[in-house]
């Protein structure tokens, strides 16, 4: 993974966050914060992981002892 790429990340999170507080203060970040979205992007996110890769190729990242 490049360097470019986790500044990108990092950078866009920075954004949305002081977007957020800047506009409502920590009371903004409440409407993000629930169960169902997390559940919503986490399983999506790795629901396109095994889309995208094979099964072996996914659990392949975690060593095994």
């Amino acid at each position: 993974m490049d360097i470019a790429t986790l500044a990108g990340i990092f950078v866009g999170g920075l954004m949305v966050f002081l977007t957020v507080f800047k506009s409502e203060g920590l009371a903004g970040f409440k409407p993000f914060m629930n169960m169902e979205a997390i559940f919503i992007v986490l399983g999506g996110t790795f629901c396109a992981l095994l889309v995208n890769y094979p099964l072996s190729q996914v659990f392949g990242v975690i060593p095994s002892p």
